[in-house]
């Protein structure tokens, strides 16, 4: 199979205790690669709160498609805790579902050429 298609994504991160929002770009191939960056941000920005003594209010890293549209929000706590929420325009994990209907398109035809053999 070939390479798998990779889409930007945009993360916006605000630590929880203050108004300001940082925002990161970058290119993931779906849902997984998408939910672990912003773990990881969400985790920077815990460890940020801690080194400045804030209290412990969430953090929340909100991610978007090129053209705007929100896909996810992430909300971790300095306890670990995190919630994901995915929305409707949730990207599919194409590294997964690309194999698979490779497979099946693979498979399908293999059985339509051997009935049309055996007619």
């Amino acid at each position: 199979m070939g390479e798998l298609p990779v889409h930007k994504y945009v993360f916006d991160v605000n630590d929880g205790d203050s108004s300001e929002w940082d925002d990161e770009d970058l290119e993931c191939e779906g849902p997984v690669a998408i939910e672990r960056h912003a773990r990881r941000l969400l985790a920077e920005a815990g460890a940020r709160q801690i080194a400045r003594g804030s209290e412990a209010l969430p953090a929340t890293v909100v991610v978007t498609e090129e053209d705007g549209a929100i896909i996810m929000s992430a909300h971790g706590w300095l306890n670990g805790n995190v919630r994901v929420l995915w929305s409707q325009r949730r990207p599919r994990d194409r590294s997964v579902r690309a194999h698979v209907r490779g497979i099946l398109l693979k498979l399908v035809h293999g059985i339509s050429k051997a009935e049309k053999a055996e007619n």
